[in-house]
């Protein structure tokens, strides 16, 4: 999993994890899921596309592309099958994150006190 690039985006990502897994959670994707709503599930879909994008991650404009296109036809197992790849591709963030963050209290090799610059 490669993060994007800019530093600003990068620190956001913390949040974009914690509110997407509200949103494919009991606040979006399982209200609409539970209550069969079609409208629900098609917007869920364009803001996926929308939101995933802007953050650097293509894979986001395919699955709200099928998030959206399982509303047109009420394909709610295709549906299913694209919320468990999202949230796949949170876990994989999360932990892109953490293998890219030093531990608390570390510091670089570069800038410990008698390690050659």
């Amino acid at each position: 999993m490669r993060l994007p690039d800019d530093p600003i985006v990068v620190s956001l990502l913390p949040v974009f994890c914690d509110e997407w897994d509200k949103d494919l959670g009991e606040r979006g994707w399982e209200r609409a899921r539970a209550g069969l709503d079609l409208r629900a599930l098609h917007l869920l879909g364009h803001t996926v596309a929308g939101s995933f994008t802007q953050f650097g991650f293509a894979f986001g404009a395919e699955a709200g592309q099928a998030l959206m296109a399982s509303s047109r036809t009420g394909d709610w197992e295709a549906a299913d099958r694209t919320v468990v790849a999202l949230r796949a591709l949170l876990a994989a963030i999360r932990a892109a994150l953490a293998e890219a963050s030093p531990p608390p209290g570390s510091t670089p090799s570069a800038e410990k006190p008698g390690s050659d610059p």
